[in-house]
């Protein structure tokens, strides 16, 4: 049933928008009762709580199993930057709408900021493992995990703003090598 009902939020934000995402709506676009929707959400922050984790959970499952592989550091930001824009890629409208709605932002600030703080965790991590094996020199791995979320997210908000999309592959191409080799030409 909370499968049934991610699915129907989905198709309303899509359709709706925040705003247009009401219990009534979600019901109609689930087929079920208003007062089913209740049993299982008591308010729309409850609502958008459950549509932002079960987004997110396919993403933070891969994360991890990327950061637990036996790939360089580099491989693994790549596959994590990878991975991620193919999920905002085939969930757009979602995830323009994670990402851009100011109301999101507001009622799930407590979520974005958990999430965030995982995240980097992760980076992190990658990143020290990165610098132990001399692959990356010596910095704030902390603050380098900061800067490579902070420029992923951006791109993020940037591709769903645009009408043309670029594949994942496209992004990580560029991005990639930015950050790990610097834009500076090499003699």
């Amino acid at each position: 049933m909370r499968d049934g009902l991610f699915e129907a939020a989905v198709a309303v934000i899509a359709q709706h928008g925040s705003a247009g995402l009401t219990m009534e709506r979600l019901a109609i676009a689930a087929r079920v009762a208003k007062g089913s929707v209740y049993n299982y959400f008591r308010s729309k922050r409850g609502l958008l709580q459950f549509v932002y984790q079960k987004a997110y959970e396919p993403i933070s499952v891969q994360m991890h199993e990327i950061a637990a592989s036996r790939q360089t550091a580099r491989g693994k930001l790549e596959a994590m930057a990878r991975m991620y824009f193919e999920h905002v890629n085939q969930e757009r409208e979602l995830f323009a709408f994670l990402l851009n709605d100011a109301s999101v932002r507001g009622l799930l600030k407590t979520e974005q900021d958990s999430l965030r703080a995982q995240v980097i965790g992760v980076l992190t991590g990658i990143i020290e493992q990165g610098t132990a094996a001399g692959e990356f020199r010596p910095l704030d791995a902390k603050q380098v995990a900061e800067m490579v979320l902070g420029a992923i997210r951006q791109l993020a908000e940037i591709e769903l703003a645009g009408s043309e999309p670029r594949s994942a592959e496209e992004i990580v191409r560029v991005l990639v090598p930015v950050f790990m080799d610097g834009m500076a030409k090499t003699s």
